[in-house]
């Protein structure tokens, strides 16, 4: 039995996006010194919607959320918004070890539930093991309303409000930037 890839499962989460929704996430350094500099990344969304931003780090080894976190919870964005990260109250600086960071930032009609992935806290931020990759795609891939009598049961009328927060669509970009000793 294979064991659970954390960068797998970041791919496989935005192969599920759906992909007319435009999301793009640039960062203004490809390549980051470990210990020099910050991370400084734009975040574009054409749909507006709940922002989030998982990485997988240079030892592949854990799932980090790094936003919306314990610093910075407002995480929403309009449509045709765009938002810098991190933003003032916190920051992130390579820290190694050397090699790749995975990034993936996820734009969805509906707020996702992380903790019920086994997310815990790390500082500021949340973390899981590679072993949840599992749990943390079926996380994404559905709102937490969804299953709800709300939801299972919509109005023949329409009722834009309802839709969005029993909607599991979601757009998302994919980002990798290389960590580098001095």
């Amino acid at each position: 039995m294979a064991k659970p890839s954390a960068l797998g499962a970041l791919t496989d989460i935005y192969n599920s996006r759906d992909d007319r929704r435009l999301v793009t996430l640039t960062s203004s350094k490809p390549r980051l010194v470990i210990g020099k500099d910050s991370l400084d990344l734009t975040l574009s969304s054409r749909e507006g919607g709940y922002v989030y931003l998982l990485m997988v780090g240079s030892d592949g080894q854990v799932f980090d959320l790094l936003f919306p976190n314990q610093l910075d919870r407002n995480n929403l964005i309009e449509p045709g918004g765009s938002m810098r990260l991190p933003r003032s109250a916190w920051d992130l600086t390579a820290e190694g070890p050397a090699g790749r960071d995975t990034l993936l930032a996820i734009v969805s009609d509906a707020p996702r539930d992380f903790k019920a992935a086994g997310l815990q806290a790390a500082g500021p931020f949340s973390e899981a093991p590679a072993h949840a990759a599992k749990d943390i795609q079926l996380v994404t891939a559905g709102s937490p309303q969804e299953a709800s009598a709300e939801c299972q049961s919509l109005p023949s009328t329409r009722n834009i409000g309802i839709r969005k927060r029993c909607s599991n669509a979601y757009g998302a970009a994919l980002l990798t930037i290389d960590e580098v000793a001095r």
